[in-house]
């Protein structure tokens, strides 16, 4: 009789809790600067920290459980290294606040090639207080998942909400973004921008409530309108993008400009030879959900084509020899 035992090896991940003080496993404290290099993950918790700087010089995970961070002076709260990929997973409430005299712009800053995920069941807190809330520079991203809450309160009128370059994916998200005089726009990229799924809140002052110098996706193919739902109030244009594809949701935009405006403002579609049309083509495609737009200009703008194929749209705006309901220069 021959009796085999396997062996079932289970992986235990340990985390390693940040003490804001002195250096640990995986990181150094050197005065107000504390610099992450280990694999992780680590947990980042306390009340009533003041003045750190944390810089992420690994690819790794980061807990955040019920951090409240304050910055008073030039100090950036999160830094994300160069070419590395974090996860923020959330767990509690979380509070990040800068300055003005912020020397990186941005609450959470993103060197180049840096991407961010940000999952869990908690929720986050931004107070920019200058330029944006979630910033980053050439070839940065931001994912979002698991229904996470995230809210951006911008101080001085200059500040705005996120701002990367590569793209902005929304997988499932409850973002609320408030500002009355912002000049910024709350969701920008130069890049792809995609919501998937959640609930947004954008009051966007004076700026645009979402803008993408490449393509928008809105909703899912054959999706429930009631798993997205989108509101952008108070803005001067409600979203602006190169190619604008709405698949689902219920959306509703208030703008003193125009509602969705299909337009190329990249540097790859900056002059007039290019201005929509090849690989700089705007268009704006329905293929369903539910839209209510008010507008005291265009409603619906596209220098390119206007397709609908579904979804139900109800526009209120200006009609006149200047502006109208529904404006496009193709089909």
């Amino acid at each position: 009789i021959f009796i085999i035992y396997f062996s079932s090896f289970i992986k235990v991940e340990s985390s390693t809790t940040v003490n804001f003080e002195t250096s640990g496993d995986g990181y150094t404290v050197s005065g107000n600067v504390i610099t992450l290099t280990g694999a992780g993950p680590f947990d980042l918790t306390g009340e009533d920290i003041f003045s750190k700087k944390i810089i992420v010089s690994s690819s790794c995970k980061l807990n955040l459980n019920s951090l409240e961070l304050t910055n008073v002076d030039s100090l950036t709260p999160l830094i994300i290294g160069e070419n590395k990929a974090v996860e923020l997973v959330l767990t509690g409430e979380s509070t990040l606040i800068d300055s003005s005299h912020n020397e990186n712009e941005g609450t959470i800053y993103l060197q180049k090639g840096a991407s961010l995920t940000i999952s869990g069941t908690g929720k986050l807190n931004l107070f920019p207080s200058k330029n944006m809330a979630i910033n980053g520079t050439e070839g940065t991203s931001l994912t979002v998942n698991d229904g996470v809450e995230i809210t951006i309160t911008p101080t001085p009128d200059e500040t705005g909400g996120i701002y990367l370059r590569k793209e902005i994916i929304f997988n499932d998200a409850k973002l609320t973004y408030s500002c009355d005089e912002c000049k910024n726009h709350a969701i920008d990229s130069e890049g792809d921008i995609k919501l998937v799924k959640g609930t947004y809140s954008l009051k966007s002052g004076k700026g645009k409530g979402i803008q993408s110098e490449k393509n928008l996706y809105i909703g899912e193919e054959d999706g429930d309108n009631s798993d997205l739902k989108l509101s952008i109030i108070a803005s001067n244009e409600g979203i602006e993008a190169m190619g604008i594809t709405i698949y689902s949701g219920q959306i509703l935009i208030d703008a003193t400009d125009d509602g969705i405006n299909a337009a190329s403002s990249g540097d790859e579609c900056n002059s007039e030879k290019v201005q929509c049309s090849g690989n700089c083509a705007c268009f704006i495609t329905f293929k369903g959900g539910n839209l209510e737009l008010i507008s005291e200009q265009d409603g619906l703008d596209s220098n390119g084509d206007i397709t609908i194929s579904g979804g139900y749209i109800q526009i209120f705006a200006a009609s006149d020899s200047a502006d109208q309901p529904i404006d496009q220069d193709g089909l």
